[in-house]
């Protein structure tokens, strides 16, 4: 009976993969994009190589952008759609893997697929949708504990991709997968968090230097938006209060990105589905941390820490469409950190069985 339930139980998980993966490239082949009316300069640099190669060397753009956009463009040449055939067909192999090694509910993979973020920017040349492909493959590697060199081997080529493909957010994947080692679970490193960022709050509050360092930092990285990060400061009357107040506030509206005040056509009302969402799973993450889940579980830790950078990497925004493509790095860790309830009375049961 009980492995009735369990055959059951995989063959509804695989129709829902398998009946998602359709839907996906039949949006493709109908041109959802551009249905939708989306388009991207970062999207017209990737599908073409001598631009993607002017901008790198000229501009000063990350190898990620290069690289991108040598396999975009290359692509692109046999066929307009066949890049995001490719990028979808690899997301949903990653996906696999994720939902198998995390056991994941039927409610989850149906929830994860029909997010909006994650479905309309799958449809794109860009590369959060493969980023977070990646993200989903490296914590199903975490979550194997028997490994051997092959293990370590894919880890390592996972890592280096998402590394380059994005290397600030890279830095925080490398920091969090050293962090999530089982060496240092027993420090609980955690808990030097909150004081840590409070701490750099007021240290842009009090110390002009800092500010204008924290300032420059994101007037930087998106210099084409009249606001100071997602508060919606004004760049031309900004105070160290202000600067301090992004540093510390900015990642509630970079999780809860759309509200219904803000909105002004359907797409973004879609969205706002999307950001409520988004934004519960992370509070109740947040109230619902368990110590114990913490020292068992390494994919539970990685992800954790990754929610964490995910604060910290929040206060450099100032784009809502932006951060829409961008948070969608995190969105594997926020789920499985959501429904690892499951996952953690599964481990323990096997555990002992095997005793």
């Amino acid at each position: 009976m009980i492995n009735s339930v369990s055959t059951y139980s995989f063959d509804k998980r695989k129709i829902i993969f398998y009946s998602f993966l359709i839907l996906y490239l039949i949006f493709i082949t109908l041109n959802l994009k551009d249905f939708i009316g989306f388009s991207s300069i970062d999207e017209d640099m990737y599908t073409s190589w001598d631009r993607s190669y002017t901008e790198a060397t000229s501009v000063g753009i990350l190898p990620g952008h290069f690289i991108w956009g040598y396999y975009i463009s290359n692509l692109y040449v046999y066929g307009t759609t066949l890049p995001v055939y490719v990028s979808v067909l690899f997301f949903f192999y990653c996906f696999k893997q994720y939902y198998v090694k995390t056991n994941c509910s039927n409610i989850q993979m149906i929830l994860m697929l029909t997010q909006p973020s994650v479905l309309f920017y799958s449809q794109t040349y860009l590369r959060d949708s493969t980023l977070m492909a990646f993200m989903m493959f490296l914590i199903s590697l975490l979550c194997i504990t028997n490994r051997n060199k092959i293990w370590y081997i894919i880890t390592f080529i996972c890592l280096s991709f998402l590394l380059v493909l994005r290397p600030y957010v890279g830095v925080f994947i490398v920091t969090c997968f050293v962090l999530s080692t089982s060496k240092l679970s027993k420090f609980k490193l955690y808990r030097l968090f909150p004081i840590l960022f409070i701490a750099v709050g007021l240290s842009i509050y009090l110390n002009q230097d800092i500010s204008d360092f924290f300032k420059n930092l994101v007037l930087s990285y998106e210099s084409g938006i009249s606001n100071f990060g997602l508060i919606g400061f004004e760049r031309s009357n900004l105070d160290n209060f202000g600067v301090a107040l992004t540093f510390l506030l900015n990642w509630i509206f970079y999780w809860n990105t759309y509200t219904f005040l803000g909105i002004d056509s359907l797409i973004k009302l879609i969205f706002v589905y999307d950001s409520i969402l988004m934004f519960l799973f992370l509070i109740s993450i947040l109230f619902t941390f368990n110590k114990k889940k913490f020292i068992f579980d390494r994919a539970y830790r990685f992800c954790l820490f990754m929610i964490l950078s995910s604060i910290v990497l929040a206060s450099f925004e100032s784009g809502n469409a932006t951060v829409l493509r961008h948070k969608l790095v995190f969105i594997p860790c926020l789920y499985y950190l959501f429904f690892s309830v499951k996952n953690l009375v599964i481990k323990i049961q096997s555990n002992e069985d095997k005793k």
